[in-house]
C-alpha cells in the first residue's frame, strides 16, 4: 500500500500517476494507517511542514520508505533537509512538473523492489577489522543492524571485513559471525552478501582503504570502523544525501557529537582540524572519523595517489586528492561513543601522522618548481 500526504496548494492526480498501485491518503497521526504502508509519498510545498510529516510518521515506523515531491527550485536547498530527517528508511526526492512527474514509477520501483534491475544501486559495506576479538560483541551488533537494514530496506548490499594484519582470533570471530548471519538469512540472495579480505601486515588502516577500492565492484561504498560507535541512523541519512546526487563523497564529524572521549584526544583532534585544514575540500574540517561514503565512480581518481605508508593519515589523502580533482565533499556531524581498547596511540600515532602530513607537503611543494 502507497500513502500519500499532501497540501492543498500542490494537488497530484494519483488516480493517473499509480494506477498500477493500491494507494491512499492517510494521516501521519494515526499510527495504524503509517505501519500499514509499503511507502509514504510526501507532498508539500513547505519543506518545514514536509519535515514535521516524515518524522512524525518515522516516529511510528522508522524504516518506513519516504518520496518528497519538491519543486525544481528547492533542489538547492533541499539536502539541508535531508540531513534533519530522522529514521532509517530510505528517502528520495522527485521533481514536481504538474502531473508529469518524471520517473515517478521508476522512484518507486527502486524504493519497494530495490533488488530488482530498476536504477538499482548496488552499496558495499566496509568494516576494517584489527585486533578485534575483546570487542568483538560490538562487531556483531553493528553486523546485525547492518543485516536488519538491509533485510528491512535495501536487500542489495554487502558487506567486507577486511582483516589488517590482526595477530589474534579475529578472523576467525568475524567467520563465525558471518556464518550465523547467513544461517539467519531467509532471503534468497543473488550474489554473496559478505566477505573477508586479510591483509598480511598491520597497516593502520591505509591496507584497509586500499583493498577494498581495488576489489568491491558497488555503486557505493560506505567505510565504517567496527566497533559499532556510530548512531545507524546517521550512516542512514548520509546515504540518503549520497543518493540525491548532489555530492560525490559523505564524510562524518564526530568532534562535534562525540560521547566519553577523553580531553587528550578532543584536544589532539582540535590541533589535527587547524593542521590539516590546506589538504581538505571546502567545509570539510575533520579527515579522521571513521565514517565515510564514496561513490566508486570516483576510484580510478583516488587509487593512484594513494599508499600504505600513509597509514592513519589516508583519509587525508583522500580528501586531499577529491579536493585537487574539484569533487564534491560534504561534511556532517554525526554521533558518537569512543568504545574502550581503542588501537589508536595518541603519541605515537600523532607523530606518524604528522609525518606523513609532511611527507604529502613536501611532495607537493617538489612538484609545483
Amino acid at each position: 500500500m502507497i500513502g500519500y500526504i499532501e497540501q492543498k496548494e500542490r494537488r497530484v492526480n494519483y488516480q493517473q500517476l499509480l494506477s498500477a498501485y493500491d494507494y491512499k491518503e492517510v494521516s501521519v497521526t494515526k499510527p495504524s494507517e503509517i505501519r500499514a504502508l509499503d511507502l509514504l509519498i510526501v507532498n508539500y510545498v513547505d519543506l518545514d511542514q514536509a519535515l514535521t510529516q516524515i518524522n512524525m510518521a518515522r516516529m511510528t515506523w522508522p524504516s518506513l520508505p519516504v518520496l518528497m515531491i519538491i519543486d525544481i527550485k528547492d533542489y538547492a536547498t533541499i539536502h539541508h533537509y535531508l540531513c534533519r530527517i530522522n529514521g532509517v528508511g530510505k528517502t528520495e526526492t522527485i521533481a514536481y512538473s504538474g502531473n508529469k512527474l518524471n520517473r515517478i514509477q521508476e522512484n518507486i520501483e527502486s524504493i519497494l523492489h530495490p533488488n530488482l534491475p530498476v536504477r538499482r544501486n548496488e552499496i558495499a559495506f566496509v568494516i576494517p577489522v584489527y585486533n578485534e576479538a575483546h570487542r568483538i560483541e560490538h562487531v556483531k551488533s553493528f553486523v546485525q543492524k547492518i543485516k536488519r537494514f538491509n533485510d528491512d530496506v535495501l536487500h542489495n548490499l554487502s558487506v567486507y571485513f577486511i582483516n589488517d594484519g590482526s595477530n589474534d582470533n579475529s578472523k576467525e570471530l568475524i567467520e563465525q559471525i558471518i556464518d550465523e548471519m547467513e544461517t539467519s538469512n531467509d532471503t534468497v540472495m543473488m550474489k554473496e552478501q559478505f566477505h573477508i579480505h586479510d591483509i598480511k601486515i598491520n597497516t593502520k588502516k591505509a591496507g584497509t582503504y586500499i583493498e577494498s577500492f581495488k576489489v568491491i565492484s558497488e555503486d557505493t561504498i560506505i567505510f565504517a570502523d567496527a566497533d559499532d560507535g556510530y548512531e545507524f541512523e546517521d550512516i542512514i541519512r548520509m546515504l540518503n544525501l549520497l543518493d540525491q546526487g548532489y555530492y560525490d563523497i559523505i564524510v562524518g564529524t564526530k568532534d562535534l557529537l562525540s560521547e566519553n572521549r577523553p580531553m587528550v584526544r578532543r584536544i589532539v583532534s582540535a590541533c589535527k582540524r587547524l593542521l590539516t585544514k590546506p589538504f581538505l575540500p571546502k567545509g570539510v574540517s575533520d579527515s579522521q572519523t571513521g565514517l565515510k561514503i564514496f561513490k566508486t565512480a570516483l576510484l580510478p581518481y583516488l587509487i593512484p595517489s594513494l599508499d600504505i605508508k600513509y597509514g592513519l593519515a589516508i583519509d587525508l589523502k583522500i580528501l586531499n586528492v577529491a579536493k585537487k580533482h574539484q569533487f564534491r565533499v560534504c561534511e556532517l556531524p554525526v554521533r558518537f561513543v569512543d568504545r574502550e581498547g581503542s588501537h589508536v596511540d595518541v603519541i605515537k600515532d600523532s607523530l606518524g601522522f604528522l609525518k606523513s602530513m609532511t611527507d604529502m607537503l613536501v611532495k607537493e611543494k617538489g612538484r609545483s618548481f
